[in-house]
């Protein structure tokens, strides 16, 4: 089931931090405060990454849906600094 603007809104903080999945390795993390943060896994020469994008305006999936699309395209993994990061 795809994530949407009504799930993101609906969603309540818990005891734990938990994710809610959109793909591509894009998600939105809930922490138990309530604030809501976009998250993206990737690799890069087999290891695991985590960037930090932000959170979601009024809770929309906009911003998820572009990047999703961006993220599903393979990245230029030769060297190990991971985007937005130069050498």
């Amino acid at each position: 089931m795809p994530l949407t603007d009504t799930a993101i809104r609906a969603a309540k903080a818990g005891d734990k931090p938990y994710k809610l999945a959109v793909g591509g390795g894009l998600y939105l993390l809930m922490n138990p405060t309530g604030s809501r943060l976009w998250r993206l896994k990737y690799r890069i020469e087999g290891k695991e990454k985590l960037l930090a994008i932000g959170s979601p305006m009024h809770g929309s999936i906009r911003p998820s849906s572009w990047l999703t699309s961006r993220s599903s395209r393979p990245m230029n993994c030769t060297t190990s600094t991971g985007p937005g990061l130069r050498t």
